[in-house]
């Protein structure tokens, strides 16, 4: 699967700012950008439920990633 970030932001330092994360990371391409940004947000959100399923032990609670 393969995608594709078409930057329509009015101001040049959005632009910047996609681009200077694809430089730090080692990005080549937007779909590895995409990939980065949905792995990162799944790590997030796993790690807010862990906290919170440790206050609400008796619900169970589970974060499915698709690639």
């Amino acid at each position: 699967m393969s995608y594709e970030i078409r930057t329509r932001f009015e101001n040049e330092s959005a632009r910047r700012m996609v681009a200077e994360v694809k430089s730090f990371y080692g990005l080549q391409n937007d779909s590895e950008l995409v990939r980065f940004l949905i792995h990162k947000a799944y790590r997030e959100i796993k790690a807010q439920l862990s906290e919170k399923s440790g206050s609400q032990e008796n619900k169970q609670q589970e974060v499915v990633c698709y690639e």
